[in-house]
């Protein structure tokens, strides 16, 4: 069972998360998700085409805007991956915080 402390730090990582996100979405970006814990923070994106330099660019920029939220935690990591894999068979970290529309085929 989830103590307080750890469910304020969920809703303090996901809004930190989804604020760092504000602007750095590109269409290429199918899915993001992350995992953290008192010390770390890690984001993986799933994208539509080959990743490029700029795009661990991006996911790096996000994570400098949580570190500044969390000084506490001191091991950050970025991920990124190409994949045209159905959505559903994508296994996502912690909490999913981005998918695009049109992924979720019934």
């Amino acid at each position: 069972m989830e103590t307080i402390k750890d469910n304020e730090l969920r809703v303090l990582v996901l809004l930190s998360t989804h604020t760092a996100m504000l602007g750095m979405i590109s269409p290429d970006i199918r899915l993001i998700s992350i995992d953290w814990g008192s010390n770390y923070y890690v984001i993986k994106a799933y994208f539509d085409r080959p990743v490029t330099d700029d795009d661990f660019d991006i996911l790096k920029a996000i994570t400098t805007e949580v570190a500044a939220d969390f000084p506490q935690m001191d091991d950050f990591k970025e991920y990124a991956e190409y994949s045209h894999d159905p959505i559903q068979s994508i296994k996502a970290l912690k909490e999913m915080v981005f998918l695009r529309y049109g992924e979720l085929k019934f």
